[in-house]
């Protein structure tokens, strides 16, 4: 069971900056002071932040990928603009 609390005071470290700064031992006495319930809550809470991250992070290289996109479109069409240019003139 005093593992349990460990790897449940480990997660929690890893997801809310209170936890982070305070020391292993401080959270596993704070987490076996809470209830089930309450308990649970937190962890979801932490969970949704993570998630949170990464649909950020998603997002942030979808609009990456779309600008090296319209970047090669632009050069694509630059090129064909000074070939008709140069063809025509």
């Amino acid at each position: 069971m005093e593992d349990d609390y460990g790897v449940i005071a480990d997660a929690l470290r890893l997801v809310r900056s209170d936890f982070a700064s305070a020391t292993r031992e401080k959270c596993v006495a704070f987490i076996r002071e809470m209830d089930d319930y309450e308990l649970v809550s937190q962890v979801e809470l932490g969970m949704g932040q993570v998630t949170y991250y990464y649909i950020l992070y998603i997002i942030y290289y979808i609009l990456y990928i779309i600008y090296y996109i319209l970047y090669v479109i632009y050069y694509i069409l630059y090129i064909i603009y000074y070939y008709y240019y140069f063809l025509c003139y």
